[in-house]
């Protein structure tokens, strides 16, 4: 297989994570996709040593963005979001050097928040628990421990695996909403597990 079919074939992986990431109307909450995004930030910096303190503000900002405020970067996401992730791909490569700088760390930021919602948990179940989980995630996600795993390069597996781990619990997940276990069960005992897997899918 040549190179530009698996580039393709990737692209197509990221293409269905990012619809299902803008068919939910929200994924983790301001606090966790913070968290998630600049924690693979660190990796990242650590591991191309970067010295990423003094841009970790800018990261942040990328990350914080709100749905409307992504639109205004990146106006096809939504109508072509294997297009807008490709580019944006492309931009980063095309703008790094051997330092970091505040446009690179804004622009990580951004897309990260988009990868981290794509593969997080309950991000394709009913808009009633899957809100419900992330609202009760916000809450919890700084007792979470985020565990870095070593970076890989993707391949046309990455994505369709870790979407396939993020929807692995949903029906348990959403069967303690439908009790009165609610996030306190499944949902709290593998946040750590689900946030870490979203951190490495950023980096």
């Amino acid at each position: 297989m040549n190179r530009e079919h698996v580039r393709a074939r990737v692209f197509g992986a990221v293409f269905v994570l990012a619809q299902c990431a803008f068919a939910a109307a929200e994924g983790w909450g301001p606090i966790g996709r913070t968290a998630i995004v600049t924690t693979a930030a660190h990796v990242v910096s650590r591991d191309l040593q970067f010295p990423l303190s003094q841009y970790e503000q800018y990261v942040r900002e990328g990350a914080e963005l709100t749905s409307e405020e992504l639109l205004d970067i990146y106006p096809n996401v939504d109508i072509n979001p294997e297009r807008t992730i490709e580019d944006e791909i492309q931009l980063l490569q095309a703008v790094r050097t051997d330092r970091l700088d505040p446009y690179f760390a804004f622009r990580f930021g951004a897309i990260g928040q988009i990868v981290a919602d794509a593969v997080a948990p309950m991000a394709t179940t009913s808009p009633q628990y899957r809100d419900a989980y992330f609202r009760d995630a916000e809450q919890y996600i700084r007792t979470a421990k985020m565990n870095p795993a070593p970076r890989r390069p993707i391949d046309a597996t990455y994505f369709p695996e870790r979407t396939r781990q993020a929807a692995a619990q949903d029906v348990t997940i959403e069967m303690d909403y439908r009790s009165a276990l609610g996030f306190r069960g499944l949902g709290l005992a593998s946040l750590s597990t689900d946030a870490s897997r979203c951190v490495n899918s950023v980096a």
